[in-house]
């Protein structure tokens, strides 16, 4: 039989400083457990205090402070057609299957439709030499920056034609 009673009060704490109060699921008093994605998105950090009394009414506590740390974001690209296309095809690049995973699991943020929404999106280009380009192309390509690479990638593939 435990002989120690167990007061537990744990809050999360956001950017703004609002608190939530936690629960546990523990069954045992002596553990505070919280469950994955339990703990509120965006919260930056824990305090736990324990309140701990013993049969003859002696008591302590103790603080502890919890530094949650935040994932990177699961980057997601997917294209239309694969890896490949002609110059006549268009080509979609979809990164709409990216997701946060602090907010959830991507099955859950997926089948409530939340994949990919609340993100700002940045595109860029690189040039790569040696992927079916001549250097001519490329240095077209570096030089003219992103706003050229089409018409300069479907100059070249249809030079050789």
């Amino acid at each position: 039989e435990n002989l120690l009673n167990y007061t537990w009060s744990v809050f999360a704490y956001d950017a703004f400083g609002s608190r939530t109060r936690m629960t546990t699921t523990s069954r045992l008093p002596q553990l505070f457990d919280i469950q994955p994605y339990d703990i509120p998105y965006g919260t930056l950090s824990l305090m736990a205090l324990v309140h701990v009394r013993d049969f003859r009414d002696l008591s302590n506590t103790a603080l502890q402070e919890v530094t949650i740390l935040k994932s990177n974001i699961v980057a997601i690209l997917a294209s239309g057609q694969g890896t490949t296309t002609t110059s006549q095809e268009p080509f979609i690049l979809d990164a709409s299957l990216s997701y946060d995973p602090d907010a959830g699991t991507f099955a859950d943020q997926r089948s409530a439709g939340t994949t990919g929404l609340g993100f700002t999106y940045l595109w860029s280009c690189v040039n790569v030499t040696g992927v079916g380009l001549s250097e001519e192309s490329s240095r077209n390509i570096t030089a003219g920056g992103c706003g050229d690479i089409v018409d300069n990638i479907l100059a070249e593939s249809t030079r050789g034609r």
